[in-house]
């Protein structure tokens, strides 16, 4: 057991770093300015001094200018739906802003530090068929006569006559485009097709597409460095690409990945994906491209003379966006989720002090915007060590993993364990339920899903292992189910669920519904099939048969992805909550039986269960303590079959929520619920307080299945080793009747039920997070509890 005072949490330390709940740290160079959430997209006036940001997270949107000699915060104009797309005008009076699902564009008038609403452009042609586009990044022409929109839901781009303000072209290109750039004599625009691995260049003058050159994944962000040579971040991949627009091809990758032997070396070649290169800004001098690595909180630093990697600066997390100044002295980070911030307090409102309880309020992760000083060669080697060591678990003070048997370091040494069944469950905060264990860091005051409803979990915690420092890698479901299945979230899923998020645009696409979503290495099912593993899904990223869509739903699932199909149980339900995880586990306990009878049990079981989500207040729905409960009864159902099994020996079990759904918890608002459960797992309560996140519980997967790592999270994961032992205890578990009814409903006029009624139950987390969090306390709790706010340890709130 690690003793509470080694623990490593989120949050700020005393030397200033902050660690995130992946447990990476986070040193923001420069000076940094607090902005709102989701900060996609900025640009600097012509003039130089005023620095504009768009942040366009899932609640509040503003347009926010901000001086760019100082940071301060000049102003603050709400926008009611905005995206990616950002344009100043050459005179600096016009600033444009994609409209979301508004399908316009928003325009303001920018005079002095202040915007003003002007008239919207409309992005679509008068009676057009397919008028439901959705605005992405746009261009401004050089002459400033023309607004180029890519539309990402159709696929092409628009050309829009600002003198007439009407679209005047059409353009086809590849899917789901991105963001139009124009070459630098104003005859070629480039747009990067997100989802469809190329490159459009289309010839101003026509309006027709002329070339579309093959990248590798997610191309997003680019930047003319000549008219004929032209840059592409390759989000999904760890690349930058050179392009030589005469041969009209990528003539060249840059890696920007940080590999263990220093920037541009074979080791970062070889290193799994999981950067997300995804902006770039070219110097002033044409000499030096900077590429936000989004996921390496860093901005790789690529000499174009020699077109390698030469030293990375550490960001904020997950920075989005760059700009160089004016004189080329400065750099621009915006950084979507934010950095923590030390300056600027009384200068504009606080993004992380807002009213968390109000109804419909959704997660609001404060973004930052980082002013940095280039440096020069000596300092971006300094910045560069800084970068590999937020990397390091060393540097946050945790212990090398031990060496384990069952858990082992080599694909070629065996586990003891052969089998895995990999638990899915949805949405809880580790003091919503384990916070009553006196043996963990818990707050009991704000547990309400304490022993009472859920006796199975806090008997596997007393009779196995607790973990009471496990932080789940996602915001939300959108993203908490790939990094669940990946180790990952691609830029696609981290910049479209905020707009879904927040009632805006885009459907739920990140569970199999759209390609575009999806890592290039794929899912756990992926690398397991590629390694000749057996496999049964049941209900993760399944669907109802295509030929039969609702409601002429013919009661059978399918797995929506390739390595799933013709591997998932057809009679178990997906996501449902108006469904028992009782009778899912019915319908997985028929099939076990079988395997058990004939000796042949898959190598790997993915088992969905979610009704923990609840329903909240809703009339007609089964009461939060009664979901929850059935919820815990199907996981202690499942556990007692497989420990009573013949399977037991050679078997272990893992759980763990998708995401927290921005549940209360003392610590951190991703910390989460994790169980590991076999022969080898301690027993007797053993509390395991090393900081480990989702990636872990994949890394450990893999290591006992003997795969290679799905990216460069898991792969640099501390695996779950303290919580195995060598020797086995067969012990079976016995799961714990619960005294919950399961069919507990809702009394009408239950707490915050009519808000309840209004929300969209019927899929992942389309009911607003803190609302629904907050019914649930209160129907628990009674209706005057007032439910603490979420917090988020790894945001520092701005100081005087």
């Amino acid at each position: 057991m690690r003793a509470a005072s080694d623990r490593v949490v989120p949050g700020q330390r005393a030397t200033g770093e902050i660690v995130l709940p992946n447990g990476r740290l986070l040193t923001p160079t420069g000076a940094q300015t607090a902005v709102l959430s989701s900060p996609f997209a900025l640009a600097l006036t012509p003039d130089g001094r005023r620095l504009v940001v768009a942040s366009t997270g899932p609640a509040e949107q503003a347009l926010q200018v901000l001086d760019a000699r100082d940071g301060r915060l000049l102003s603050s104009t709400p926008v009611e739906k905005a995206w990616l797309g950002l344009a100043i005008a050459p005179d600096g009076r016009t600033v444009y802003m994609s409209g979301a699902n508004s399908h316009r564009i928003v325009t303001f008038r920018l005079e002095g530090d202040r915007l003003t609403r002007d008239a919207d452009l409309p992005v679509a042609q008068a009676g057009e068929k397919n008028a439901g586009v959705l605005p992405a990044g746009i261009a401004l022409s050089p002459d400033g006569k023309s607004l180029w929109v890519a539309r990402i839901q159709s696929d092409d781009l628009v050309s829009i006559d600002l003198a007439t303000r009407a679209v005047t072209r059409i353009v086809a290109v590849g899917r789901h485009p991105y963001r139009p750039v124009f070459s630098p004599d104003g005859k070629t625009l480039a747009v990067a097709n997100w989802g469809g691995a190329s490159i459009s260049i289309v010839d101003t003058g026509t309006g027709t597409v002329v070339e579309t050159i093959p990248t590798a994944d997610h191309p997003c962000d680019l930047v003319f460095a000549t008219a004929s040579r032209l840059y592409v971040a390759q989000a999904n991949r760890n690349w930058v690409g050179a392009v030589d627009l005469t041969a009209k091809r990528v003539v060249r990758q840059i890696s920007v990945a940080m590999g263990p032997e220093g920037p541009g070396t074979p080791s970062a070649e070889s290193l799994p994906d999981g950067s997300t290169p995804n902006a770039l800004a070219l110097s002033r001098d044409g000499k030096t491209l900077y590429a936000a690595s989004a996921d390496d909180d860093v901005v790789a630093v690529i000499e174009l003379g020699s077109l390698r990697t030469t030293g990375f600066i550490p960001t904020g997390w997950y920075p989005a966006a760059v700009a160089t100044s004016q004189d080329g002295k400065t750099l621009f980070v915006a950084n979507a989720k934010g950095s923590g911030s030390f300056s600027n307090a009384k200068t504009g409102p606080d993004p992380t002090k807002r009213d968390l309880h109000a109804p419909g309020s959704i997660r609001m992760l404060a973004g930052s915007v980082s002013r940095i000083s280039l440096p020069a060669k000596a300092e971006l080697g300094r910045l560069t060590l800084r970068a590999y060591a937020n990397r390091k678990p060393v540097a946050r003070g945790v212990s090398p993993a031990k060496v384990s048997k069952v858990v082992p370091s080599s694909p070629d040494v065996p586990s003891p364990i052969r089998h895995v069944i990999y638990i899915i469950r949805e949405n809880r905060t580790y003091d919503q339920v384990l916070g009553d264990l006196p043996a963990g860091n818990g707050d009991p005051s704000i547990t309400i899903f304490g022993r009472d409803v859920t006796p199975n979990a806090h008997a596997l915690a007393d009779e196995f292992v607790l973990f009471d420092n496990f932080y789940a890698d996602a915001e939300v479901s959108a993203d908490g189910h790939s990094w669940s299945m990946a180790a990952y979230a691609t830029d696609f899923t981290e910049k479209t669920w905020p707009v879904n998020y927040g009632g805006r645009g885009f459907g739920y696409l990140w569970e199999g519904d759209d390609p575009t979503a999806a890592p290039t290495a794929g899912y756990l099912w992926d690398v397991a099939a590629r390694a000749g593993l057996t496999l049964r899904n049941y209900g993760e990223f399944t669907g109802g048969s295509p030929d039969k869509p609702p409601p002429f739903f013919d009661g059978v699932f399918e797995g929506k992805v390739a390595n799933l199909k013709g591997n998932t149980c057809p009679f178990f339900p997906g996501y449902d909550n108006d469904i028992l995880d009782n009778a899912r586990v019915d319908v997985w306990l028929k099939e076990f039986r079988e395997y058990v009878a004939k000796g042949d049990l898959p190598r790997l079981m993915i088992v969905r269960l979610g009704t923990d989500h609840t329903l909240g207040t809703k009339s007609g729905a089964r009461t939060p303590r009664a979901m929850v409960a059935d919820n815990d009864l199907a996981m202690g159902r499942l556990v007692e079959a497989v420990s009573s099994s013949r399977f037991w020996k050679e078997t272990a079990i893992f759980a763990v929520e998708d995401d927290a759904q921005n549940g209360s918890d003392h610590v951190d608002a991703h910390r989460t619920i994790a169980f590991a459960v076999s022969p080898y797992t301690r027993r007797g309560g053993f509390v395991d307080s090393t900081l480990y996140s989702t990636s872990s519980m994949l890394r450990t997967m893999e290591m006992i299945l003997g795969l290679p790592p799905l990216s460069q999270h898991d792969a640099a994961a501390t695996p779950m080793t303290n919580a195995f032992r060598d020797d086995p205890d067969l012990t079976p578990f016995r799961h714990r009747p619960v005294t919950i009814p399961l069919y507990e409903m809702n009394p009408h006029g239950a707490p915050m039920q009519a808000l309840a009624d209004t929300w969209d139950l019927s899929r992942e987390d389309a009911a607003p997070e803190i609302a629904l969090n907050e019914a649930i306390w209160k129907s628990v709790k009674g209706k005057d509890a007032v439910m603490p706010p979420p917090v988020n340890a790894a945001f520092v709130r701005a100081l005087d």
